[in-house]
């Protein structure tokens, strides 16, 4: 769940490829976040809302990537190890 209650993070298989997806839980609007030819799974909100961090193998291998809150600037956040999974922050968000 987002931080301000309002709306939820998943992931989601179709076509054989999971994405991450963001329902709105007053309106049930769904919106696509990542749209990638990749696993994309765990989805996890920053504590301020703002971003999303989510472990995804399209380097690969399943790595932590982190995303604006509305899917855009996804970028790799690690790069050692060869199995990085269900990210978790802490809870001032600077971690």
């Amino acid at each position: 769940f987002a931080p301000n209650g309002k709306s939820l993070a998943y992931s989601a298989a179709q076509d054989g490829n999971s994405d991450i997806y963001q329902i709105e839980l007053d309106s049930r609007s769904v919106k696509q976040l990542t749209s990638h030819n990749s696993a994309d799974l765990s989805p996890s909100w920053s504590p301020d809302g703002r971003h999303l961090a989510f472990t995804s193998d399209r380097g690969g291998r399943p790595q932590i990537y982190i995303m604006d809150a509305d899917g855009l600037n996804a970028r790799r956040l690690t790069f050692d190890g060869d199995y990085n999974a269900a990210p978790a922050w802490s809870p001032k968000g600077d971690w």
